[in-house]
């Protein structure tokens, strides 16, 4: 597909590549830099077509989306989490109960 439309192949790579610069920089903006590092972009070629991939954590979703209040999430979820981030285990009952109690705000870094 390269060869056929180069100019077009390359405007959708860089299309691609502002995007993503345009979520880091939304999530350092907000203090989540450890997130930001973990963004990547993953490009595939075929005959069908070009597929960009966004690869991110598993927790990404819950930060571009948010999380009403209302149900607290499961604790060894978090619990996990802790143990990416160096926090102590102990903290992901306090963590979890608190996210119940009042949610996570979304920060919609994914469409800038």
């Amino acid at each position: 597909m390269k060869e056929e439309f180069p100019k077009t192949v390359e405007s959708i790579y860089d299309w691609a590549r502002r995007k993503l610069s345009q979520s880091k920089s939304i999530l350092i903006r907000k203090r989540k830099t450890g997130l930001a590092s973990k963004l990547k972009l993953e490009f595939k070629e075929d005959k069908k077509g070009i597929t960009v991939t966004v690869l991110a954590p598993d927790y990404a979703v819950f930060v571009d989306q948010g999380r009403s209040a209302g149900k607290m999430p499961p604790v060894d979820v978090i619990r996990r989490w802790c143990r990416g981030k160096n926090i102590p285990e102990g903290a992901a009952f306090p963590i979890a109960r608190n996210i119940g109690f009042f949610g996570i705000p979304p920060t919609r870094f994914l469409d800038p």
